[in-house]
């Protein structure tokens, strides 16, 4: 399987995810394992700690948040595992 169809199953998993028209996946991590593949993937979200004072207009990069999942897909290519995953 390509790192490319890898993305675009995740891709398909996790976009209900967010509210954002365009939420720019990326494919962080791809790691081979005996039964398939595990993945890091991130993607933008409406950020729900946005600053609220008059500044803020001036920095829409604080608009949205960028968020990382581990998916497992196996080698049928299905998503087997949704995992949290922190990028810190």
């Amino acid at each position: 399987m390509k790192l490319k169809d890898l993305l675009k199953i995740a891709e398909d998993e996790l976009s209900d995810l967010s509210t954002v028209s365009n939420p720019d996946f990326r494919l962080k991590q791809a790691v081979k394992t005996d039964s398939g593949w595990e993945i890091v993937v991130s993607f933008l979200v409406e950020n729900p700690n946005k600053p609220s004072n008059p500044f803020a207009a001036l920095a829409p990069a604080f608009q949205f948040e960028r968020i990382y999942k581990k998916v497992s897909i196996n080698s049928e290519g299905e998503v087997a595992g949704l995992f949290i995953y922190n990028n810190n």
